[in-house]
């Protein structure tokens, strides 16, 4: 049996009841979500954004980082699980930066909300 078979069996035992499951599907994400948004709200260097091009400059923090290293460990896995990651770690980010934008309290203080809440 693969790793990930042998990870996903396991997990599956764990988690029989129907609450359990929903609370997996709406809190794991958010609990993501929120970690990445908190690690977006550390400030990195100048000299890092500087060397980006504009387009990349929202993207440039810890939480990229974490989903970069994310990414090549579910590669690693499976190349499904990688994909499926790719597209939502993608909307993730997207949406960081929407709340960074456009929500009116500063981005670490309502990702801490969500974590709390989730």
């Amino acid at each position: 049996m693969r790793k990930i078979d042998m990870l996903l069996a396991e997990y599956a035992v764990s988690h029989q009841t129907k609450l359990n499951i929903a609370i997996h599907y709406i809190c794991v994400p958010l609990i993501f979500f929120s970690l990445i948004g908190l690690l977006a709200s550390i400030p990195i260097p100048n000299v890092i954004t500087n060397a980006l091009p504009v387009f990349l400059v929202p993207y440039a923090h810890l939480g990229t980082l974490v989903i970069i290293f994310g990414l090549l460990y579910y590669l690693k896995l499976s190349k499904a699980l990688f994909v499926g990651m790719l597209f939502f770690s993608a909307l993730v980010l997207l949406t960081i930066n929407f709340v960074s934008l456009f929500v009116a309290v500063p981005l670490w203080l309502s990702m801490l909300l969500i974590f709390v809440v989730a």
